[in-house]
């Protein structure tokens, strides 16, 4: 499993909104009239090129998610998605974004371009309530950075092993997983730190839960690195 927590977990739904979005922009326009089709050809090149914006910005929030889509210009980067700062970061692109799409008139756009209106702006609300559910610049899943069945620490280890999206086929592949592992340094780091304040406020996984993960995280560590994925 795949999962990120805390706020990048927020992310994850815009791939499939992102890929949906291209599907949907490839297709030609349905109208046909002469209005329909001067609205268009004034609205659609300044819609394509938020879309591209839109795309170019999630994925430099999102380099996991950009190399699992074949994007691999940050395959050496992972952002520290529990700290405050990266979290009202996130935030603030969604309603950034949110903000600047409702400026394009929805009734002026193809089918097609209502469709992707439509799917995006739904996503950014749902994102942004997701955030609205705890203080502090984010949701509260920050104070859980990861579960019994998924979490950033298991997805380290699949795609680190060579199987997953992470590309292992030149020395520059090997210096980029390089770097993502120095940033699982400091992602884990600041886990640890969520997890406490967690614990002060009372947000906590069910005890039968933690008390499976414990043995599941210790046998990750390992003497003989051979021996890990």
């Amino acid at each position: 499993m795949t999962t990120l927590r805390p706020a990048a977990a927020l992310l994850a739904p815009a791939l499939l909104t992102l890929a949906l979005l291209a599907a949907c922009n490839q297709q030609k326009p349905a109208e046909t009239g002469t209005a329909a089709t001067a609205a268009t050809a004034e609205t659609a090149p300044a819609l394509n090129a938020f879309f591209e914006h839109y795309w170019e910005r999630q994925s430099r929030l999102d380099p996991l998610g950009a190399t699992a889509q074949g994007d691999n210009r940050f395959n050496d980067q992972l952002p520290n998605s529990g700290a405050q700062a990266y979290r009202r970061e996130v935030q603030d692109f969604c309603q950034h974004t949110l903000d600047s799409l409702r400026t394009f008139d929805r009734a002026k756009l193809t089918a097609n371009d209502q469709i992707s209106y439509d799917m995006l702006a739904f996503d950014l609300e749902t994102r942004l309530k997701s955030f609205g559910l705890g203080g502090d610049g984010g949701a509260n899943f920050w104070q859980m950075p990861f579960y019994q069945i998924g979490g950033l620490p298991l997805t380290m280890g699949q795609i680190g092993s060579g199987e997953g999206f992470q590309p292992f086929k030149t020395v520059r592949d090997y210096d980029n997983w390089l770097g993502r592992a120095h940033g699982f340094v400091a992602w884990t780091d600041t886990a640890v730190a969520d997890f406490r304040a967690g614990l002060r406020s009372g947000r906590v996984l069910p005890r039968a839960l933690v008390l499976k993960m414990i043995p599941q995280l210790r046998e990750l560590q390992v003497t003989d690195p051979t021996k890990s994925l």
